[in-house]
C-alpha cells in the first residue's frame, strides 16, 4: 500500500509498518524485489528509521482489533481513520472483521448465519454477518471496535474529508489529548 505514495515522498514522511509480512500481496519476484529496493532507498533516506515526531497517521484498519492500532495510539500522533460512513459508503470493513470468514473458515461459506447471536443476546443482529449478507449487522457491530471506541480518533468520511481535516486538525491539541488519555489508561491498568 505505501508504494503508492512513494512518489510524494518530498518530505521522507512515509513510515512502513508492515501488518503480518511485509511482503504480502508480492507474489511475483519482480514486485517483491521492486518492494525491497524502495524500503532500502526509505531506510537511506532516513537517518532516524523509528520516528515518533510525525503530524499524523493515516490509519486504514485492516481488523476490529489490532495490536498496531494500540501502538499508534500510544505514540500519542493524532490518527485519521476512516468512519463507518466510508465504510458503508465504500462497502463493507473487510474480511478480517468476524472469525467466520474465509480467511479463518473458507469451508463453508454459510458458517456466519448458522453461527447466529446467542439466544439471550439482547442484540438482533448476527455478530458474523458480513456486509454483503447484512450491512445493518456490519455497521452494528463495528462500533464496538477500538478504533470507534477510542476517545481523540479523528475520522474522515472520503478523500476530500481527509484532506480538509489534515489542513485545519490542531495536532497538537489531539496529541495532548490522547496524551491525557494514555495517562489516565496507564494509571487504570497499574491499579488493577
Amino acid at each position: 500500500m505505501c508504494q503508492i505514495w512513494m512518489p510524494l515522498n518530498k518530505t521522507k514522511s512515509i513510515v512502513f509498518l508492515a501488518g503480518h509480512r511485509y511482503n504480502l500481496g508480492r507474489c511475483f519476484v519482480e514486485s517483491w524485489t521492486k518492494l525491497n529496493e524502495q524500503l532500502w532507498e526509505l531506510f537511506k533516506q532516513n537517518n532516524n528509521p523509528v520516528r515518533v515526531d510525525h503530524k499524523a497517521i493515516i490509519y486504514v484498519p485492516y481488523s476490529v482489533m489490532s495490536f498496531k492500532l494500540t501502538e499508534f495510539y500510544s505514540l500519542n500522533i493524532p490518527l485519521f481513520v476512516p468512519s463507518a460512513k466510508y465504510f458503508k459508503t465504500n462497502g463493507n470493513f473487510g474480511s478480517d472483521r468476524t472469525s467466520t470468514t474465509a480467511p479463518y473458515c473458507d469451508n463453508d461459506p454459510d458458517l456466519w448465519w448458522k453461527m447466529p447471536s446467542h439466544p439471550s443476546s439482547p442484540h438482533s443482529y448476527n455478530p458474523n454477518a458480513e456486509y454483503a449478507e447484512d450491512p445493518e449487522a456490519e455497521m452494528f457491530w463495528l462500533q464496538f471496535s477500538d478504533i470507534y471506541d477510542w476517545p481523540h480518533i479523528q475520522y474522515f468520511d472520503d478523500g476530500s474529508d481527509l484532506n480538509r481535516k489534515l489542513q485545519t486538525a490542531d495536532f497538537l491539541a489531539v496529541h495532548k489529548s490522547m496524551k491525557a488519555q494514555n495517562e489516565i489508561r496507564k494509571h487504570e491498568l497499574l491499579q488493577q
